[in-house]
């Protein structure tokens, strides 16, 4: 058995030398060899090439995760902005309403006790009519008796002037004839008088009850107006109450989501895939 030592001092044999030259030339030079150097290369070269569309790659990805949160935290500020500018307006014209709501109810209030203070009128004026028109109507029985009793006055004197009875007493007849008269012209101009200021009061109790109904006009409008502002208040309260109820969009990260094709392949499959779209 031989020793390692032993090994390492056996003479060469100086045939060997020319033998083993040749062949590794001939190996060096055949076409497998060349193909193989050819393969190394080309996966060389695509493996720098995998390299690079891997930096791209990431470039590109990190890139559009950049854009992407960038887009939508603009979406996000603006979609804030206009909530912000939406709730305000809706603020703006709710106070705006309460504000017309407030002076609609003032204006009612007026007309109410405008209304209370021309219906009072409208009662003092029928009670002033009323009392008028009895008042005239005494004057009228007053002066009925008054043309009785001249008439009558008148009948008798005619009948003892015929008869030529006491001077005395006929012209007492006359005097008191002629004071008849006299009241009853009076009273008549007082009756015209009382007629005429009840032309007045009626004509003045008719523009009462002509206002009475414009009142009664304006409070309607405005209590259809009230309803109406009612109405739009609780729809603007429901809207800011929505606007306000929303939930603050947040920003959501870019995540990858389609992997490409080839991206983690080996450079051997890769250019097993290139040799065979080009052929």
């Amino acid at each position: 058995m031989l020793t390692p030592f032993s090994v390492q001092q056996l003479p060469q044999v100086s045939g060997n030398k020319p033998e083993s030259k040749s062949s590794g030339w001939s190996w060096s030079c055949s076409p497998v060899a060349r193909t193989m150097k050819e393969t190394e290369e080309q996966l060389l070269l695509v493996s720098r090439e995998n390299q690079m569309l891997k930096i791209k790659l990431e470039a590109t990805r990190e890139a559009g995760v950049q854009a992407l949160r960038s887009a939508s935290q603009k979406l996000y500020e603006n979609y804030q902005t206009r909530s912000e500018e939406l709730e305000k307006s809706h603020e703006n014209e709710k106070q705006q309403i309460q504000t017309y709501h407030l002076q609609q109810e003032e204006k009612l209030q007026q007309s109410s006790k405008t209304t209370s203070r021309i219906a009072e009128g409208i009662r003092e004026k029928c009670t002033h009519i009323a009392e008028m028109e009895k008042r005239v109507q005494r004057m009228e029985e007053e002066k009925k008796t008054l043309i009785e009793k001249k008439m009558s006055l008148e009948k008798m004197l005619q009948q003892m002037m015929s008869r030529n009875e006491d001077a005395k007493r006929c012209l007492d007849l006359q005097r008191q004839i002629s004071t008849l008269r006299e009241q009853i012209c009076h009273l008549q101009w007082v009756i015209q008088a009382q007629h005429h200021g009840l032309r007045s009061v009626i004509q003045e109790a008719e523009e009462l009850n002509n206002e009475l109904r414009s009142q009664d006009k304006k409070i309607e409008d405005l209590t259809e107006k009230l309803s109406a502002l009612e109405a739009q208040n609780k729809e603007l309260k429901d809207r800011v109450e929505f606007w306000s109820g929303q939930p603050k969009a947040k920003v959501s990260k870019a995540v990858w989501t389609d992997t490409p094709r080839d991206f983690g392949a080996s450079p051997y499959l890769m250019l097993t895939r290139l040799r065979k779209q080009e052929s």
